[in-house]
Order: structure tokens, then sequence, then C-alpha cells
């Protein structure tokens, strides 16, 4: 992608206050790190710079840790965990980590830990610059309160003894008692020595569209490949993504796009075809189909997927709608809802649309996408010439 995105919201307008990404690497002690005397629930650690995306599900994305030092079990139900920019991420059964295995739901027992993560809630935003972190309990009391001073990537902030200061970790330890010591985070990291083949597409195919939901498929795309092939949605089903083994097998790049009728192959898991370009789809329309805004004419059929997100629409995740931009001048966005089936191992299809575009004056080259935390897709336009003097004029023909 060249230049910078236009961002618009699809479905809602919305101001955030974005996490500082980011950041060169601090140890010791912070200048302005400091935490308040904590009874019983305290927070013990935090992980604000993530290795990779601060978002995602755990073990990726950003984590709080809350240990009980007191005698007893305390109910955390109603709690949430707030920073300073006034984003409330909730303590329940989608963000603690094993609360299916708590003895007692919600209940945190004396001397355990409770790791309370992203998981793509959207609403635990951590400030890598630096940030205070509040632990509020069901009555929206402040229990905790801790300042950490600036991040490195991967590298969790823990207290410093009793002097209420937090430093780097020498490892973060989610779950289990402080690692304490120098920071071993490289600033600089080596280059990798190799790189794992772990999928291959058609011939002129370009790779988009790459989200990992809920419960571990990889939803990724094929865009614009050559003939005889079709431009394809689609996710890798029976290998966790969330829970990556410390190898994984290579793709051998003798096998061939013509073993296989969509030409998509993977080294684990199965590729699940959900929609192909001119696909129809229970709406009447076509997946791709671009139409126009006065008679609903079909204009042409886009052969560009690119962006994916999946919004569940239960807490399980194993129903929801998967968006998908279509890359074209107008653009397009297909909505497909879809269900997983314990019986057959596969998303079933329960219906599909092409979005109607016109109340925003429709889309052009609709790109690269996020999720809001309120589960609304939001869809950024691509501007080629942002760096020319025809960025600002209008009768550019683009």
């Amino acid at each position: 992608m060249q230049g910078g995105p236009r961002w618009f919201p699809l479905l809602v307008v919305a101001s955030m206050l974005a996490s500082v990404s980011g950041g060169g690497m601090a140890s010791g002690q912070e200048p302005g790190s400091s935490g308040n005397e904590c009874v019983d629930v305290c927070i013990n650690e935090v992980m604000p710079n993530a290795d990779g995306s601060d978002q995602g599900i755990y073990p990726q994305g950003e984590w709080v840790e809350l240990l009980n030092t007191g005698s007893s079990s305390v109910s955390l139900e109603g709690w949430t965990i707030v920073d300073i920019g006034g984003w409330a991420h909730p303590i329940n059964e989608n963000s603690w980590v094993g609360f299916a295995d708590l003895p007692t739901p919600y209940y945190l027992e004396a001397g355990a830990y409770a790791v309370i993560a992203e998981n793509e809630i959207g609403t635990l935003r951590l400030n890598n610059a630096g940030e205070t972190v509040f632990l509020k309990d069901s009555q929206d009391v402040v229990v905790h309160e801790i300042t950490t001073g600036q991040a490195a990537n991967g590298v969790s902030k823990i207290p410093s003894g009793s002097n209420g200061e937090w430093v780097d970790s020498d490892q973060p330890t989610p779950g289990a008692e402080n690692s304490d010591g120098e920071p071993v985070s490289d600033p600089d990291p080596p280059t990798p020595s190799d790189l794992t083949r772990i999928m291959m597409v058609p011939d002129g195919a370009e790779v988009t569209g790459l989200h990992v939901n809920l419960i571990g498929n990889l939803f990724v795309s094929a865009m614009h490949p050559d003939d005889p092939y079709k431009a394809t949605i689609g996710v890798v089903n029976g290998f966790d993504w969330n829970d990556l083994p410390e190898t994984i097998p290579e793709l051998p790049s003798t096998i061939s796009q013509s073993e296989i009728w969509h030409g998509i192959r993977t080294s684990v898991g199965t590729y699940q075809v959900l929609l192909q370009s001119g696909d129809s789809l229970s709406s009447g329309e076509v997946a791709g189909g671009i139409y126009a805004a006065d008679d609903g004419a079909l204009l042409f059929t886009s052969e560009k997927p690119d962006f994916n997100v999946f919004v569940p629409t239960n807490s399980q995740g194993t129903e929801g709608y998967l968006y998908s931009t279509w890359e074209s001048r107008p653009a397009g966005v297909s909505q497909l809802h879809i269900e997983w089936n314990d019986m057959s191992d596969e998303w079933d299809t329960i219906g599909g649309k092409m979005l109607d575009l016109s109340v925003i004056n429709g889309g052009w080259v609709l790109c690269f996408g996020s999720l809001s935390p309120w589960g609304t897709p939001l869809l950024s336009e691509e501007l080629y010439f942002e760096d020319t003097i025809d960025w600002n004029n209008p009768n550019y023909n683009y």
C-alpha cells in the first residue's frame, strides 16, 4: 500500500484514544512510575507493549496480572481495569484467562493469580509511553492504582520491592511469581535466519485479509488470482492459531496449485472456501458485486477481497458475521453470516449480502481495517497519490 489511508467508520462514528506504539527500551526504575498501597487483590504485573500487536487473543496482546495477597478468596464479578484515558476493561469470562477452570466462577483464591487479557475485546489499551492503571471493584471504588514508565517491546512491568516503583521484569511471568532483573528483550533483534512456508496461493494472487478469531481459526483470502482461479475468501480450520507450537511443518514448494480445485494450499489445518467472487448470496446479489446507487444495477464484479474481520454474536465465538472489503473503485463490503458446525468441523453459511454504502457516498479502494471496542468494523480507503501535487486536485481522474 502506498501513501497513508484515509479512515472512515463503516457503521458508527467514534472518537477513540489510541495506544502509543513503539518507544525505546527502558531498564531499571522509570521516572514517574509508582503505585499506591494495596490490600488483598493487587495489580502484580502488566504487559503494556506486547510483542507483536497490542490486540489479540491471549497469549497475544496486552494483559494485566492480578494477585490475591489476602487470606481468603475474593469475588471479582463486576470489577474493571481502567486506564487514565477512561478505557474500562471488564473482568469476566471473556477476559479472564482460564475462567472456565476456576473452582467458583469469578472468585480469586487466596495466593492465586488472575491474568486479564485484551482478548480482542478492544478496551485494554495500555500506553507504551507510560500508563496509570486503576483496579476498580463492583462499586466503582479504586482498589489499587499504579503508574508505569515507558515500556519496551515484549517486556512486562512489575513492582520493585516496597518502594512503589514499577520496573522492567527479567521476563514476563503471567500467572506466576514475578521475575526480577534486567530486561532480556533486544531493542534490535536479529533478522530470522530462515522462514517457514505455511501457505501458497494460485499464480497472480495476493494474500490478504489475515484475521484470527476467538477460537483460533485463521481467515485469509486470495486476491485477483490468474485464470482459471477465482478470488477467494476462506478460513484455515483444524489448527489453533492462538496457540502456536514451537515448530510448524513446512509446505513443500513442489505442491502444485492444480492439486486442489481452489489452488490454495496450507501446511497445517484445512482451508475451507467460504466465498468466491461472483458467488450467489442469499440477498440475491453476487459476492464482490458493485452496484449502482440509483437503480441497483450491477456495475461489475470485483476480484479483490482484502480486509477480513469476524464479529462474533455469542461469547463462544462460534457464530457471527464475517465482513470483507472488496478493494476496487468503487469498492464494496460483503457481510457473511456463518456458524461453526461441530459435526463437520467447518463453518456453515447462514446468509450473506453486499452492504449498501450509499449512505456514506460509497467506498473507494477499501483496503485495511480494524475493529472498534464496540464490535464495529472500521475501514480505510487507500490513496495512491497523497504525496503528489494531485492529492487535493478535485479534477484528478483516479
